[in-house]
């Protein structure tokens, strides 16, 4: 995330950003690549979420392996968003990894 606000600017950005929006895809319809891009991240996103409130729910339910299963998988999901996503996408991840460490942290305490 530090390398997203601290490094080097691309000048050719908006060219990019331009050219997805342009660049259209038949998939169950006409898409620009640039809305498949954002939807397929935020969509990411939030199932992560769902499934991290989901276990926060019922974590006195589940065993501790799975947790640090899923909290290995969607660690690993984090990373992958960082390299190859946009901020909105990591942070709803993020948010979803949180659930998961505070259900992890709440079965070992009971």
């Amino acid at each position: 995330m530090l390398a997203h606000f601290l490094g080097p600017k691309s000048e050719n950005a908006p060219d990019v950003i331009l050219q997805m929006k342009a660049y259209e895809i038949e998939l169950m319809g006409t898409h620009s690549l640039l809305s498949f891009h954002l939807g397929f991240s935020i969509m990411t996103g939030l199932f992560m979420i769902t499934i991290g409130m989901l276990l926060l729910l019922h974590s006195k339910k589940i065993d501790g392996s799975i947790l640090r299963t899923l909290i290995f998988f969607i660690t690993v999901s984090l990373i992958t968003s960082i390299i190859y996503f946009h901020i909105l996408a990591y942070g709803l991840i993020l948010v979803g990894l949180i659930f998961l460490v505070v259900a992890y942290f709440k079965k070992l305490n009971n």
